[in-house]
């Protein structure tokens, strides 16, 4: 019986140390379990991140191209138009120029620059000073000055710069007195 006895408490024993065993291998089996899925997940994000952030970076470059792109065509326009100012201005200058236009082109732009730079230092001298709306004197001028330009062949564009107006303002000047 000492035998049987001994055999029942080396069994549950062995039973004992088979359950600690097996908890702690079930313990450690869930706990490597959650740090590989945690593992897991915090790779699978470091990858999406990294997609992102070079998805980004590219965009940027693109950007940049495309700032740089847009750049280079105002430079190129403002040199169009600083090519078509001058252009404009040297036919208007080669008009004046030219001998054989009539006397009374030449008399009609000499009272016009007249005209305009009285109406120019006027504006410097006391742009303080002016009201909002101007008076029926200036406004007669500037009048004379626009029909006098339209006359001559001049464009809306030049007719407005010439009298520091806006276009549609000259635009519609010269559609009422048509």
């Amino acid at each position: 019986m000492n035998s049987g006895i001994a055999l029942f408490f080396t069994v549950i024993l062995f039973f004992l140390f088979f359950i600690i065993y097996k908890r702690n291998m079930l313990s450690k089996m869930f706990s490597l379990n959650y740090r590989s899925s945690s593992e897991h997940l915090q790779d699978e994000l470091q990858q999406t991140a990294d997609l992102i952030i070079q998805r980004l970076e590219k965009r940027t470059l693109e950007l940049e191209s495309l700032l740089r792109e847009a750049d280079e065509k105002i430079s190129v326009l403002q040199q169009y138009l600083a090519v078509a100012d001058k252009a404009s201005f040297a036919s208007v200058d080669n008009k004046l120029l030219k001998p054989d236009h009539q006397n009374k082109q030449k008399t009609q732009f000499s009272d016009f620059a007249r005209e305009l730079s009285l109406v120019q230092k006027q504006m410097n001298n006391n742009i303080e000073s002016l009201p909002t709306s101007t008076s029926n004197i200036e406004d007669n001028d500037i009048k004379t000055i626009i029909l006098a330009m339209a006359s001559d062949g001049y464009s809306d564009v030049d007719i407005a710069r010439a009298t520091k107006m806006g276009l549609s303002e000259v635009k519609l000047f010269l559609q009422l007195n048509k």
